[in-house]
């Protein structure tokens, strides 16, 4: 739990790093080789991520090859003293589903969503028939908030370390109080101040 924080980030600054990189390369590409040869890049580019994938993940710490005993065991001692279960409980479904909090959340994570992807659609063409910018110029300026977006991330990532192992504490002392209450285990009461 103590790098939980940080490696938490990866995948979320991933997307943003790769739409950094993918909206100047592909304004290159574009305007050099053609406009097919984006999508036979990016497909390229995907296949070859998704076989490192399955070549290097692996889902628990004792599976996988390449790590040495030492790492194991850190990794294996992190999760202990983090209360981390070795148990598979049920999900309960009924309770998260009628969960007001849940419920803003999903739609929070839509609405951002979506305000995202309208970004990523709509501003190349903004900057093209608005600006008169020509494809690789469209590229480079496309890609900066994205940019902006992962430089920012990176600037409040450790300081928002602290607060998160803060919550984490607090939330474990809760879920080991709401694991028995007087009218049954609720997984959902756990996620409540």
């Amino acid at each position: 739990m103590k790098e939980y924080s940080w490696l938490a980030s990866f995948p979320f600054a991933g997307a943003s790093v790769a739409t950094v990189l993918i909206y100047p390369l592909g304004g290159v590409l574009g305007s050099t080789v053609g406009w097919r040869s984006i999508f036979y890049t990016t497909g390229g580019l995907s296949m070859a991520v998704t076989v490192l994938w399955f070549l290097l993940v692996f889902d628990r710490p004792e599976d996988h090859p390449r790590i040495s005993k030492v790492e194991r065991d850190y990794i294996l001692e992190s999760q202990r003293e983090s209360g981390g279960r070795s148990e598979v409980e049920d999900t309960p479904w009924s309770c998260i589903l009628r969960s007001l909090p849940v419920w803003a959340v999903v739609i929070s994570h839509w609405s951002s969503n979506w305000g995202s992807y309208l970004l990523q659609m709509l501003l190349p063409t903004y900057l093209s028939d608005i600006l008169g910018l020509d494809l690789l110029s469209n590229g480079l300026f496309t890609a900066l908030p994205y940019l902006a977006q992962v430089l920012v991330s990176i600037m409040i990532e450790r300081r928002k370390s602290f607060s998160v192992r803060s919550l984490l504490r607090t939330y474990y002392r809760w879920e080991l109080w709401a694991d028995t209450p007087p009218t049954g285990s609720s997984r959902v009461a756990t996620f409540a101040p």
